[in-house]
């Protein structure tokens, strides 16, 4: 599910417009997180899940690819959209360079999103936003209208663009 669109400062914005006093791993994660807590109280409460982590790479010992071992995210199930349209069968399939249903067909962005990551769901270490903490650099952003590996790869950005921040739950 989406938690809004934000410019690639993702700390300052999670931060309520102040932006993090030390810029470590854990506290991006921990912020950008946040939106995710939001969201998922104020608009998808009904969605059956008790877990949520924002879908992003913030570094290369958490990107997408590990969130499995980083989260206990489960690899086994269908990931499917808020509405339930399924976008692959697994969390490897995901991560297989296509997925079956575009993102915004799954009505889980209607534009690009911030993944800072390469076609595999690794950290793509030359464009993240200055982990996530600055608007001056450039980022990796998915594309919202693709299935092709364009779906998490898709584009890098200025990090003054607002793009979505993605959230998964389980």
């Amino acid at each position: 599910f989406p938690a809004g669109l934000y410019a690639g400062n993702l700390s300052d914005a999670a931060a309520g417009g102040k932006a993090a006093s030390v810029a470590v791993v854990v506290q991006v994660r921990d912020n950008i997180d946040a939106l995710c807590e939001a969201a998922k109280s104020s608009t998808y409460a009904s969605l059956p899940c008790l877990t949520h982590r924002a879908f992003i790479s913030v570094s290369p010992s958490d990107d997408i690819a590990g969130m499995p071992a980083n989260f206990s995210v489960p690899t086994g199930r269908s990931i499917v959209g808020p509405g339930g349209a399924q976008i692959v069968d697994s969390w490897a399939d995901l991560l297989d360079g296509t997925i079956d249903t575009s993102l915004g067909d799954a009505a889980v962005a209607s534009d690009h999103w911030w993944s800072g990551s390469l076609q595999d769901g690794t950290f793509d270490a030359g464009n993240n936003c200055g982990g996530w903490t600055t608007e001056s650099d450039k980022g990796r952003s998915g594309l919202h209208n693709k299935t092709d590996s364009n779906w998490i790869e898709g584009n890098t950005p200025n990090c003054s663009a607002s793009r979505y921040v993605l959230c998964v739950c389980w």
